[in-house]
């Protein structure tokens, strides 16, 4: 067997495979495969293979179509060479990025011990955005603990989190499904629920744990949250 590629779609017979085609390696038997290098990412090649029988004797298989993959590497116009870290102690749980290329990220913050719920906004070249909260960064503060699970943006470009907090609602040391939404400029949005934060317990009854993790918002604004909820009355 001899496999054989080319830009060219004339690779049907044994003739035009040899004359455009490219061998990837010496006659072989039982080929299960080859790696090729060098080709271009997003290139259409068109493959097939020769069989030669110990006459020298040859036949074509079909052709085979395909699109080479995209090659991806750090964008060295974001940040340093592609990267952005942070001197803080963060996990990152979620990322998105709005109309004009701001990217956020959310997570736990951990600079205090406890978690806090934080958004980091990053201008397309990795930069601090310098119109978002404080040097780019809010952290809720507001009660004992919370963490930032999901994150969207809507179409008025407010930034709405869903996660967790402790003691949102519940007076228990469970944790609560918590969403909040910030305005484009890193600060609670008042218009929504009063004060920019919404909590909920107790989805699956009793006083367990509430944790919203993946949100949806449709055109009209409306936020669809789901996640879970510990319960010690749910049995089986």
């Amino acid at each position: 067997y001899r496999v054989f590629h080319s830009s060219s779609s004339v690779m049907d017979s044994v003739s035009s495979i040899e004359t455009n085609g490219t061998p990837t390696g010496l006659w072989s038997n039982n080929v299960s495969g080859h790696i090729v290098n060098g080709l271009q990412s997003s290139e259409i090649r068109y493959w097939n293979v020769l069989v030669r029988d110990l006459a020298g004797n040859k036949r074509a298989y079909s052709k085979l179509k395909h699109v080479t993959e995209h090659a991806f590497v750090l964008d060295t116009v974001f940040s340093t060479n592609g990267e952005r870290t942070v001197a803080a102690w963060n996990t990152s749980r979620d990322i998105t990025s709005d109309a004009s290329g701001r990217i956020f990220v959310t997570g736990g913050n951990f600079d205090t011990g406890t978690a806090r719920m934080f958004v980091r906004c990053l201008n397309p070249n990795g930069s601090n955005c310098a119109n978002f909260g404080t040097n780019g960064v809010y952290i809720y503060n507001s009660v004992p603990a919370s963490e930032g699970v999901g994150i969207a943006i809507d179409n008025n470009q407010n930034i709405v989190v869903s996660g967790y907090s402790t003691n949102a609602v519940s007076a228990t040391s469970a944790i609560d499904m918590t969403v909040w939404r910030l305005t484009p400029t890193g600060s609670l949005d008042p218009s929504f629920n009063g004060d920019g934060v919404f909590a909920h317990h107790n989805a699956a009854g009793g006083n367990g744990s509430d944790v919203g993790r993946e949100l949806f918002i449709d055109t009209a604004g409306n936020i669809a949250v789901t996640g879970f909820s510990v319960s010690a009355n749910l049995k089986g």
